[in-house]
């Protein structure tokens, strides 16, 4: 075994068996620690919604990226933990800072290991993969749910706006509307009024409260909600008849925007074959014929033509997705 291949063992070990370790440690604080669970949770959405820890300092004692006040002061100062630990909340995950990156510390390693014991890959390119690997699929997976969520609560959010008009007309304050809707409608919308109203009854300025709902969401859609809500709070207006306009707005949006994905579906989808079919076919040949392309795959010319041809492959599929891709 070559010296690369045993300090590549003998860094998979080391990983592995500090991973375990602190697995038993969160898994043991998990077991003896319950109570802390519920407000810790809590805790880290208040900040995930953007707020300083100047402007909810009559609201939170404390806003913790982690239980340990090392590693806390630690994340505080690296701004790219701080927008990964707001993601992880808009995703809804219950899931910490911490534990997120010892998942991608195995699944670097386990990758790494895959690659380097079960494929011919060289050494450092199998740990540059198992990196890439390890660190992005993780973080691919925490995107999608957030798109995912964000989807589920711009469906939502008309009913929502509904409902608060509704319980506005029938005399209801502004802050029992959101109450209502943090109770009655479903997932995630729910949860992200529940947090709204808890920072407005616990002392939260108006307005931070509401600019936080827009930072956990990220959605376009209640933008239009906090303003107008924001606005006729200085102005004064008819709220409830404002809400239902900001409604049909967000309804015929909605409408538009699936109406175009169905007159795009085709391009798109020709996009999609014209961007896999050389690779079905190139794969069907070394099958049938192995030896027709080993002019390519043997030749530094062969391997300039391939990656060109890759990079021309990838840029006609962003620009076909770029032309079918319409802001409403």
């Amino acid at each position: 075994m070559s010296e690369t291949n045993v300090l590549l063992v003998l860094a998979s070990i080391f990983v592995t068996v500090v991973a375990f370790i602190y697995g038993a440690y969160l898994l043991w604080r998990g077991i003896n620690l319950p109570g802390r669970m519920k407000t810790s949770k809590r805790l880290q959405q208040l900040y995930a919604s953007g707020v300083s820890r100047e402007e909810a300092l009559s609201l939170l004692r404390t806003e913790t990226l982690s239980s340990s006040s090392i590693l806390d002061a630690i994340y505080k100062e690296v701004p790219r933990l701080v927008s990964m630990h707001r993601l992880i909340e808009q995703a809804g995950i219950h899931l910490s800072l911490t534990r997120f990156m010892l998942i991608q510390v195995v699944l670097s390693a386990a990758c790494i290991f895959f690659l380097s014991r079960f494929t011919t890959v060289e050494p450092t390119l199998a740990i540059l993969l198992g990196l890439a690997l390890g660190l992005y699929l993780p973080y691919w997976y925490i995107r999608h749910r957030c798109d995912v969520r964000r989807e589920m609560f711009k469906a939502q959010l008309p009913d929502a706006l509904d409902y608060i008009a509704r319980s506005l007309r029938a005399g209801n304050p502004f802050n029992a509307a959101i109450k209502q809707v943090g109770k009655e409608m479903p997932e995630p919308i729910s949860d992200e009024f529940a947090i709204t109203f808890d920072e407005i009854n616990f002392g939260l300025e108006f307005e931070l409260a509401m600019h936080g709902l827009y930072e956990r969401t990220q959605s376009e859609e209640i933008r239009y909600f906090v303003t107008a809500v924001i606005l006729q709070r200085s102005t004064g207006g008819n709220l409830a008849e404002i809400l239902n306009r900001i409604s049909a707005i967000i309804r015929a949006r909605a409408s538009t925007q699936k109406e175009i994905r169905i007159l795009s579906a085709e391009m798109r989808q020709s996009a999609m074959v014209l961007f896999m079919l050389p690779i079905f076919v190139a794969g069907a040949i070394l099958l049938v014929n192995p030896d027709y392309l080993s002019v390519l795959l043997e030749s530094d010319a062969g391997t300039i033509v391939i990656g060109a041809q890759i990079f021309f492959m990838v840029l006609g599929f962003i620009i076909v997705r770029r032309m079918v891709s319409f802001r409403v």
